[in-house]
């Protein structure tokens, strides 16, 4: 079977302090971030002081009181841009934004449960863990060992900016053959405590996601290309 990516998502997050209870599918409508179409397509899953939960024109949206995440399908990518450039870029300006994350998870079928295999020993060899990676690499059957998760994290970016650019690799409990990968790419804002708006932070996502998102991208490429080979 051939290597398939089976989801793509795409996340712009927001840490600093925020106030849940605004944030709803008619608020959006009502600033004209969403059309009346999509508003009445939306569905709200938790609305809350502490915490705002919906989905609307094919985003989803968690918000709480220290941080916001919107995420979509990556081939509407652009959608969760324009929607932190509309909603803090213009309407909530003073809110305080510290860090910002612009994050992606692919989804990739293997193609079979060897190949996953492979991939795990290459990433993390059991012959690194002595005679305990002798008692897994022994193991037999439908259920074995071997890597759950691995985690890479390049610091300083490579953008020289400050933060990190990170990737999670693992398999998916519910799969045979599908692996999982995260990639967080965090951007420093400014202190906490000294933080007036929002500014900065949407400066940072109109700068880096296109770039930011690609990257990701490019890796998974690599691995995809690495368990074909196997």
């Amino acid at each position: 079977m051939a290597v398939s990516t089976t989801r793509d998502v795409t996340a712009a997050v927001l840490v600093g302090a925020f106030n849940p209870s605004i944030f709803h599918p008619s608020w959006l409508a009502l600033h004209e971030l969403i059309s009346k179409d999509a508003l009445s397509a939306a569905e709200t899953l938790v609305s809350h002081p502490d915490i705002s939960r919906f989905e609307a024109n094919h985003m989803s949206f968690d918000i709480q009181k220290t941080r916001v995440l919107i995420s979509c399908e990556s081939d509407k990518d652009g959608l969760v841009q324009d929607m932190v450039r509309s909603i803090f870029g213009n309407l909530l300006t003073h809110s305080p934004v510290s860090r910002v994350g612009i994050n992606r998870t692919i989804d990739v079928l293997c193609g079979t449960e060897e190949r996953r295999d492979e991939l795990g020993k290459h990433m993390a060899p059991q012959s690194s863990w002595g005679n305990w990676g002798k008692e897994i690499a022994a193991a037999s059957g439908k259920r074995h060992g071997g890597m759950q998760r691995l985690t890479m994290r390049q610091i300083p970016r490579h953008d020289g900016r400050e933060g990190h650019f990170q990737a999670d690799l693992q398999p998916l409990i519910n799969s045979n053959d599908a692996i999982r990968l995260d990639f967080n790419s965090e951007l420093v804002a400014g202190n906490p405590d000294e933080i007036e708006g929002a500014g900065k932070a949407v400066q940072l996502i109109e700068d880096c996601w296109a770039a930011d998102l690609e990257k990701a991208k490019s890796i998974c490429d690599e691995v995809v290309s690495m368990v074909e080979g196997f």
